[in-house]
């Protein structure tokens, strides 16, 4: 039986591994596949984690703690599509607008899945939630490079960013727990 802290964790497991699955091929997509030059690379990478940036704080300010748990299941839907975005963008503006998406949805996803580990959790052991949630994300950050990187090697870029959405579609079934 998964209590709704290991749900919120399952869900942060494949959320995280998904997005670091990809995270390392964006710059060859937008470079190999949309020919951008290096400058244009540069934006494209800075562009998901500045517009994140920059909707965090609105969104801390306007999420109400009886809204946490459906903007972090809206925020996993956000996520898990991205990736497959990414798979048919065909053009510099495109991948661009998809970024800026999955930026916000990044954002909404950290806040809100931090603020549903400490409501879901006993009070007793929200710190040990936390300390649990936060290393699972970084697991996934560090497994999701290799299995990506695997999988480019058998299915090609936009096949692997597919494969991503595919592994972070759990998380969506995890977060409505």
């Amino acid at each position: 039986h998964f209590s709704s802290t290991d749900c919120l964790i399952t869900s942060v497991l494949f959320a995280a591994t998904s997005h670091a699955m990809i995270n390392p091929l964006v710059a060859i997509f937008v470079h190999d596949y949309l020919h951008s030059s290096l400058e244009e690379v540069g934006i494209i990478i800075s562009i998901l984690f500045f517009s994140a940036f920059l909707a965090k704080i609105p969104i801390g300010l306007l999420l109400k703690s009886n809204r946490i748990l459906l903007t972090l299941t809206i925020s996993t839907v956000i996520i898990t599509i991205i990736p497959y975005l990414y798979s048919i963008a065909d053009s510099l503006e495109t991948m661009i607008i998809f970024r800026v998406i999955g930026g916000v949805g990044m954002a909404l996803h950290l806040i809100s899945g931090l603020s549903s580990i400490s409501l879901v959790s006993d009070r007793n052991d929200s710190g040990k939630a936390m300390l649990t949630y936060t290393a699972i994300i970084s697991i996934g950050l560090v497994i999701g490079p290799g299995i990506g990187s695997m999988l480019v090697e058998i299915i090609g870029i936009r096949g692997t960013f597919v494969a991503a959405s595919l592994i972070a579609l759990p998380s969506v079934l995890f977060s409505l727990f």
